[in-house]
């Protein structure tokens, strides 16, 4: 097809978030973008139907996943080119350890698609916290076409066990533009962004996850009139 390459775009988009300027030496410097979010282990299951109470469905093919809006939305900025700081929490168990390896795969992939001569950027994963904490687990169920059903928790409990963001310091006012999805607690999320904010007075962008019902901790106006 005509007309400038899709990653090309999405990297322009990412630069004019971050106030870089898309002409002249700016074009080289890749925005450095910090993503506040979830992450956590997909147990996916290739199913012909869905499973009913009291019966066994079998699987056609399993995996286990790294997913999460925020880790999703860290990888998708670093391979439009952004270099990304990825700001999130594992638990200690043994579903954390997956995780990290997993993580680090998705890291190195990214890695490798720069140093083969493509758009990529990089994913800086040295702030992930480490808390004395479940990690969450979504199940993911879908057919050959792909539509989904999922398992999981409404309440990601194991942000509560972070005691301050004060480890986040430094890539938060060292950013360009900070992403944000709303399953942190909003504490973390205000504090967070009047961080980034700074004197350099970057602006937040939401990543939103779908609405949920009965849902008690609303994002305020205050906080989503700085998004």
């Amino acid at each position: 097809t005509s007309g400038p390459h899709p990653h090309r775009l999405g990297l322009r988009h990412l630069r004019s978030i971050a106030g870089i300027g898309s002409k002249g030496p700016h074009l080289s410097l890749a925005p450095r973008i910090a993503v506040l979010g979830d992450c956590n282990i997909d147990a996916w299951f290739l199913v012909t139907a869905l499973p009913a109470w009291g019966h066994v469905t079998m699987s056609e093919s399993t995996q286990l996943l790294a997913g999460g809006k925020g880790l999703n939305s860290a990888l998708a900025c670093a391979h439009m080119g952004a270099d990304v700081t990825l700001l999130s929490v594992i638990g200690d168990d043994a579903w954390g350890s997956v995780l990290r390896t997993q993580i680090l795969a998705l890291t190195e992939a990214v890695e490798f698609g720069a140093s083969s001569g493509g758009t990529s950027g990089s994913l800086e994963t040295d702030f992930l916290l480490t808390v004395q904490a479940p990690t969450p687990v979504c199940g993911v169920l879908t057919n050959e076409k792909r539509d989904p059903a999922y398992i999981g928790t409404k309440r990601l409990t194991h942000w509560n066990s972070v005691r301050s963001i004060e480890p986040w310091t430094a890539a938060l006012t060292e950013c360009n533009a900070l992403v944000v999805s709303l399953e942190p607690p909003l504490a973390i999320l205000t504090e967070a962004i009047a961080i980034a904010e700074g004197p350099a007075g970057i602006r937040p962008t939401d990543r939103r996850a779908p609405a949920r019902s009965g849902r008690r901790d609303r994002p305020p106006r205050s906080l989503l009139k700085r998004i």
